[in-house]
């Protein structure tokens, strides 16, 4: 759509703004004047504070489906209001299809199918291409979801993600730094947008022992109060694409970058010159290491669809070259978005809602064929990565079996959180653990045995005897957190905790030397779960 084209929904935003610069400033308003104006959150929270009195009211009924529909939660939530339309005789062709969607969200593909075909049924011809798509995305749901990947999903924690939408995370190659975007209460202004969200900043969070530590805004040198959008990092971390919608600076969907100098701080982005940004939408996009090569997202006129991806390169003279669309192997009838270009495997991946999803949008990814110049037709990256709802970015760590999304999951904090997704098929990094067991009167032969349990200390993961002059010991462990126990006949036992870190901590090999101690020594510490040490301590049991 052309910029121009956005003047409604900017007159939204003013009128808008005069109901608040908080959403918590608005229990009076009626939920039906945020329903109005496709504020579906704020609707939603109004409509079921009604409810309870006035359960019969068929428009509350819709409107609750309609907002369970639209926003960041378990959408099946619509279907006891759906159900209630239909016994009091409600069966339109709206209610047929809520229908259908709120079953397929609830992976029950067979029942939504045929609500979608009811609705074809019923429906004008020119809502059949809709109704077949909706056809198409439960077909593959239906396939996708007999054979899903291996992978693990862990939240990334309170530390970085909060019951507001967190979301398009990247991480750079060490996986020891992450930037994301986040519509949260304490963003830059602190205003709320037109749908009910505070407006977007971005964020970050650095990793220190393994962990991602809690986040911090970029400050007001890239954020405004208005919006802006981290849609790529480079894998060094130097370099950030962002996209900006910002009214009172006249910015209208277009895309910007910021580099890291000498220090620390990214400086106020810079936006690309026509032709990369145009009078029309420019969303995401991502940029080379050399900072010479764009892929980006647009609606600009002459596409396959509604909004295209298309590569630029620049040239000698520092200009843009004319966007190259990059063909019906990407692109489809309908919208492409959000392009992430693995350089190191020459893989793109990117959103598509076309009619080899499973709902709305998913993840796909294409290979750059460098004979053909051109990128091998897409493939979808198959169940849970994706899901009958919108599935919009992915990126991969450096080690590539580390995958970062942002789902909403019912194990979330609240909206769209931030995930690592584990791909356990692929060979994880493992830290060998070695060392050398001695005493403190340095005598020349022991025998003693050392064991790894888990943290909790009641599972054995690896246990080795020691015999003779060699005290040598080795593990070979992935990352979490162990105990080792070295227990010894007229020694103390010895137990400590040992982790053994990943992401940017990982190291290829943790040395950890062990001094044993007599009972009463000097230098001995009693175990204050066991009391004080004895003579001759036996080996723990499992």
């Amino acid at each position: 759509m052309n910029k121009t084209c956005l003047l409604s929904f900017f007159c939204i935003c003013i009128c808008t703004a005069a109901l608040s610069q908080n959403p918590k400033d608005n229990d009076e308003i009626s939920p039906k004047t945020y329903f109005n104006i496709n504020d579906y959150n704020r609707a939603l929270v109004g409509y079921l504070k009604l409810w309870p009195k006035d359960q019969s009211n068929i428009e509350i009924n819709r409107n609750i489906a309609i907002c369970y529909l639209s926003v960041n939660e378990d959408k099946t939530k619509a279907l006891p209001y759906l159900h209630y339309l239909l016994r009091e005789g409600v069966n339109d062709e709206e209610v047929i299809f809520m229908l259908g969607q709120a079953y397929m969200y609830a992976y029950k593909f067979d029942e939504a199918l045929k609500y979608f075909t009811s609705f074809r049924s019923k429906t004008n011809p020119k809502n059949y291409e809709m109704a077949d798509l909706y056809i198409a995305y439960c077909n593959n749901g239906k396939e996708m979801v007999t054979h899903p990947l291996n992978v693990t999903f862990e939240n990334l924690g309170k530390e970085v993600n909060s019951k507001y939408p967190d979301y398009y995370p990247f991480v750079i190659q060490s996986e020891g730094l992450l930037y994301y975007t986040s519509r949260r209460e304490s963003n830059t202004g602190n205003i709320s947008s037109w749908e009910g969200y505070y407006t977007s900043d971005i964020w970050s969070s650095r990793v220190v022992n393994g962990v991602f530590t809690k986040a911090h805004n970029l400050g007001t040198l890239v954020n405004t109060p208005e919006d802006e959008q981290c849609v790529y990092v480079t894998p060094d971390g130097r370099n950030m694409v962002v996209y900006q919608d910002n009214e009172r600076l006249h910015i209208s969907g277009d895309l910007f970058l910021t580099s890291l100098g000498k220090g620390k701080t990214f400086p106020k982005p810079v936006g690309f010159d026509e032709p990369l940004n145009t009078d029309d939408l420019e969303l995401e996009g991502c940029i080379t290491g050399d900072l010479k090569t764009m892929i980006i997202s647009s609606d600009r006129k002459g596409g396959l669809g509604e909004t295209d991806l298309y590569l630029l390169k620049q040239l000698p003279s520092g200009k843009w070259a004319m966007p190259l669309n990059l063909g019906p192997n990407i692109n489809t009838k309908y919208r492409e978005a959000f392009p992430v270009y693995d350089e190191e495997s020459h893989t793109l991946y990117f959103a598509s809602e076309g009619p080899n999803s499973m709902g709305g949008f998913d993840i796909f990814k294409s290979v750059y064929d460098s004979t053909s110049k051109s990128f091998e037709p897409a493939v979808n990256m198959g169940y849970p990565i994706n899901t009958p709802e919108d599935n919009m970015e992915f990126t991969f760590a450096g080690n590539h079996r580390d995958g970062y999304i942002s789902a909403v999951r019912p194990e979330g904090y609240g909206d769209l959180d931030l995930y690592k997704v584990t791909f356990n098929d692929v060979e994880i990094r493992q830290t060998i653990l070695k060392g050398k067991i001695t005493t403190e009167d340095s005598i020349k032969s022991l025998t003693a045995t050392v064991t790894l349990y888990d943290a909790a200390g009641n599972t054995e993961i690896a246990s080795k005897d020691i015999d003779g002059e060699s005290t040598k010991y080795i593990f070979l462990l992935k990352p979490g957190k162990y105990i080792i126990k070295v227990v010894a006949e007229n020694f103390m036992e010895y137990r400590e905790s040992v982790s053994i870190l990943d992401k940017s901590d990982y190291v290829m090999e943790k040395e950890k030397n062990i001094v044993l101690l007599r009972p009463g020594s000097q230098g001995g510490k009693p175990d204050p779960k066991k009391g004080k040490p004895k003579p001759g301590a036996k080996k723990p049991s499992k």
